[in-house]
């Protein structure tokens, strides 16, 4: 049942797993997509759909985007199952589509995803989202053997799939679909 307050609003914690390519921690301009689906189901509750909450860099905690961006339990004190994902993007289903054909923004393709945290209700609305990093960092570090400065040295990898889709709510990243260079 609903509090004698008003609608229960969800409260967001996060954490990351690892660092980030970017970055070890959340920045101020940061937005994090998060889905509230109907408990144990695929199915996003009503008014559950990629609401855009913005992360605290001081401690962690998670703030809607504006006020109709604000998560609220089930009126009927139903379950909800909640999922997120960083960078946010608007979509029209939870799938996110994966690009890293242009690698000179790390931090718009340091795709992280906080699986699903199942079962709450609003009698417990603190929900903690754990992000893991679902994409690989390749770093190569070269060295001259003769000491001469590397300035000019440029590294390509070809053949390697640029494009793929990830489903929200499976937590699984499809076949790639666009094979190009990365360099």
């Amino acid at each position: 049942a609903q509090s004698a307050s008003g609608p229960v609003p969800v409260e967001f914690s996060t954490n990351i797993n690892l660092t980030r390519a970017a970055d070890a921690a959340w920045e101020n301009d940061d937005r994090i997509g998060i889905y509230m689906l109907r408990a144990g189901s695929p199915d996003v509750a009503a008014q559950g759909a990629n609401r855009r909450y913005c992360p605290s860099p001081a401690d962690n905690s998670l703030a809607p985007d504006g006020t109709d961006n604000t998560l609220y339990f089930p009126a009927d004190g139903s379950a909800v199952d909640f999922l997120a994902y960083y960078p946010y993007r608007t979509l029209t289903e939870p799938v996110y589509p994966i690009d890293v054909s242009d690698q000179s923004h790390q931090n718009a393709i340091d795709f992280l995803y906080a699986a699903r945290v199942g079962n709450r209700t609003q009698d417990d609305p603190a929900v903690a989202l754990l992000f893991e990093h679902r994409l690989s960092k390749l770093i190569l570090e070269v060295t001259s053997s003769t000491g001469a400065a590397l300035t000019a040295l440029t590294a390509r990898i070809d053949g390697m799939n640029t494009a793929a889709a990830f489903d929200l709510v499976t937590g699984t990243l499809g076949e790639g679909s666009a094979a190009g260079s990365l360099a």
